[in-house]
């Protein structure tokens, strides 16, 4: 069989995690491949551009379970790595791989139209240069995250509120809120990241969330059984970091097959029994019994 009658014309936007495996794999199937990405280097939000991401961004999901089955980190010990630390790992992938020579940096799509054929008709602009091109294409590829374009605060609000308004994907670090009142609209994983941050400078900080949540902290297990847990001295101390069992870290619960035959809600609702019982956190049993009951409540709401 002639392979080359399989053979596409493959063009990829955005070259963040997503992105560059699937130019990766487009290539390694003997596809024509391409990527698009609008930035000068590859990454994405974990890219070495410091505006790409805030200051004390830690992943959440470690080395170990971040890295591409087909380049395992280099590290020797599970940890949750910083921003720069998973950049510097894309940029060893593409070195690896030599994926650069594929990447059309500081070009922007502008239009994608499919037709009735199947084939897609791109329309980009090198940012650089201020050139066009028209790119006749048989598989788009777009890899440019879920939350690329930022949620605006309704015009009506923005109006009415007088005080400093700034959304998550332009937050830096804390420095700007200090003894300041604020508020933090979500309970994603941005958001608790920045409502940790900004708590320890700001007068008062509350947080507001639309339905009732669980917060999930890197370190299970550590919440129940060390008092002075502080999760992010445990991320930035290198001592406290590298020295942690694996069953202390989120995947075991978030990546086992048993696990995940579970639900999360339960698995925590146990965990207290468990601590009762052994007597390791007295009163847990009570707290989630009423946390039961007050997210049955909300929930037939």
């Amino acid at each position: 069989m002639d392979s080359s009658k399989n053979k596409k014309k493959v063009l990829i936007v955005g070259s963040g995690p997503s992105g560059l495996v699937s130019l990766k794999e487009m290539l390694e199937a003997g596809h024509e491949a391409i990527c698009i990405e609008k930035t000068g280097v590859i990454g994405g939000v974990f890219s070495t551009i410091a505006e790409s991401a805030y200051d004390g961004l830690y992943l959440t999901i470690s080395n170990v379970f971040m890295a591409y089955s087909d380049f395992p980190c280099e590290e020797s010990n599970i940890r949750y790595s910083k921003k720069e630390e998973y950049a510097q790992y894309l940029l060893n992938y593409a070195k690896h791989f030599d994926l650069n020579k594929k990447v059309q940096f500081e070009t922007m799509v502008e239009s994608a139209e499919q037709g009735a054929d199947g084939k897609w008709t791109i329309k980009t602009c090198s940012q650089k240069e201020g050139s066009r091109t028209i790119e006749k294409i048989d598989s788009l590829i777009v890899a440019t995250g879920s939350n690329q374009t930022p949620k605006k605060t309704p015009e009506e609000i923005a109006q009415k509120f007088k005080g400093k308004l700034l959304h998550s994907s332009l937050y830096q670090n804390a420095e700007s809120f200090k003894d300041e009142r604020v508020l933090i609209i979500g309970t994603g994983e941005s958001a608790s990241d920045i409502a940790c941050e900004i708590a320890s400078v700001a007068k008062e900080v509350a947080v507001w969330a639309r339905r009732p949540f669980i917060v999930a902290p890197r370190f299970g297990p550590l919440v129940h059984t060390r008092p002075d847990y502080d999760e992010f001295r445990w991320l930035t101390d290198k001592n406290l970091s590298e020295n942690n069992p694996v069953a202390h870290f989120l995947e075991t619960i978030t990546t086992s097959r048993s696990m995940n035959a579970l639900s999360a809600f339960f698995l925590w609702y146990g965990s207290a029994i468990w601590l009762e019982i052994f007597g390791k956190c007295k009163g847990c049993f009570t707290w989630y019994k009423v946390y039961c009951s007050l997210f049955t409540c909300l929930y037939k709401l």
